[in-house]
């Protein structure tokens, strides 16, 4: 028998493998991230100016989120569009495992992990995307557990964090939240102690230590120092954080936010109704990542990520303190035991076989059964499929001198042509008197329209 938390993790990631066609098409982020990540593995390098902006050709453009882009590219190599959203659900399911695995930790209650939890999966679901940014809600799953475990004593792990930081700075851009947290953890602790003991402790020098290098290990990406200088102009462009919906405060109104609502309500309220003093870095953290999650909507899942945890020990702590016969705690304590006799995870990488195994065969899961598609009616994909055809077929006319291969050229206005120097097009150019050679090689020969 699964767990109780094994069950909404293996129902998440049907939930998000189900959802493809939505996440797919949401926004046209997608196959610019693909088309670069495949251009990476195919020439074997970053490219270092942008590619696909005509105005900004040959002005510096490093693709920041590039380890990211080479993963997704991968994983459409595997199983197509349905490998992207494969690994989409992969991602976001080992996010969550991580949050409920701290949360019950924080909490040591099964239903308030189970709770928080859920509203935080909730709250993510406003911007669960395959784009970079997945990477950066695991890595800061991971990243607060590995703070939490220095400040609870573990100094020793702290070279965990400029290792984490080396993958961070290369799959995206939102890697400064590591190192705004470990500095919240920092004047937290200073805040908790005196200052000159938190600085001589074991805990207070390995986090300063563990930001050192930190910060040393967001060199180390293909835009080296510059990378800073990309995320401050993003940063500070008003133009477009004002246009973008995902930049701007979400609108409460809408039932896609009451997961995020609920968190905070319930937070406000266990902190204050609990008795045990809440440590000044939970505190600062409730109070940035809230700030930040009412500024920008996109921050939301985020706020969830990093709260589930304190709001959930917040609550149990304020139960037990006020209700200590509860029948509510004696169900509680019956049904945690039966629980952790269970186990189950085997149930959670069953249905991820299984959904790869329904891809791979080419079924459907989707409600609308449309599949893993790019669809027509958000992008150009009848267009795009007409161009890819008719301009085959007609450079094949040109090129072996079919019938009307002369009017293909007139019809594109073509004005100058190169091609191999052996090829029968440029003897056919040449001798019809309204081409002249304006360069010839051995390998290539170029032509221009008289």
């Amino acid at each position: 028998m699964p767990r109780m938390e094994y069950i909404l993790l293996a129902a998440i990631f049907w939930g998000i493998a189900a959802s493809g066609p939505k996440i797919l098409n949401f926004d046209g982020d997608l196959p610019r991230h693909l088309l670069t990540g495949g251009l990476i593995l195919e020439s074997g390098h970053i490219p270092q100016f942008d590619l696909f902006s005509y105005r900004t050709v040959n002005k510096p453009g490093i693709p920041h989120e590039w380890l990211a882009q080479v993963i997704f590219f991968i994983s459409y190599n595997f199983l197509g569009l349905s490998g992207v959203v494969l690994l989409t659900a992969v991602v976001i399911t080992a996010t969550w495992l991580l949050v409920y695995k701290q949360t019950f930790l924080h909490s040591g209650s099964l239903f308030s992990a189970i709770l928080f939890t859920s509203l935080a999966i909730g709250a993510s679901l406003i911007h669960v995307l395959p784009r970079p940014h997945l990477f950066t809600y695991l890595l800061t799953a991971f990243w607060v557990i590995v703070v939490e475990r220095i400040r609870n004593g573990q100094a020793r792990i702290w070279w965990l964090l400029p290792l984490l930081m080396l993958l961070w700075v290369n799959l995206h851009g939102m890697f400064v939240l590591g190192i705004i947290i470990l500095g919240i953890y920092f004047i937290g602790g200073m805040l908790d102690d005196s200052p000159l003991i938190w600085l001589t402790s074991s805990i207070g020098r390995s986090m300063l230590a563990a930001g050192i290098f930190v910060l040393f290990a967001t060199l180390f990406s293909p835009s080296g120092i510059k990378i800073w200088e990309t995320i401050f102009a993003l940063g500070s462009n008003t133009y477009i954080t004002a246009r973008i919906p995902e930049y701007q405060s979400a609108n409460f109104h809408e039932p896609e936010t009451w997961p995020f609502v609920l968190i905070l309500l319930l937070l406000i309220i266990s902190l204050a109704r609990n008795v045990t003093k809440t440590p000044w870095p939970h505190v600062l953290l409730v109070a940035a990542f809230t700030g930040i999650a009412l500024y920008t909507s996109r921050m939301m899942p985020l706020f969830a990520i990093v709260t589930a945890p304190i709001a959930a020990k917040a609550l149990a702590d304020w139960i037990r303190q006020e209700y200590p016969e509860s029948r509510y705690l004696a169900m509680e304590k019956n049904i945690a035991r039966i629980n952790a006799s269970s186990n189950g995870f085997i149930w959670i990488p069953i249905v991820a076989i299984m959904v790869a195994v329904l891809f791979q065969s080419g079924k459907t899961i989707d409600p609308q059964s449309r599949g893993n598609v790019f669809d027509d009616r958000f992008f150009p994909v009848q267009a795009t499929a007409w161009l890819k055809s008719q301009l085959t077929r007609e450079y094949e006319q040109v090129v072996t001198l079919s019938r009307g291969w002369e009017n293909i050229l007139t019809k594109y206005k073509v004005e100058w042509v190169i091609m191999r120097s052996n090829a029968p097009l440029i003897d056919a150019l040449a001798s019809s008197g309204n081409w002249s050679i304006t360069y010839q090689d051995n390998t290539a020969t170029i032509l221009i329209r008289k």
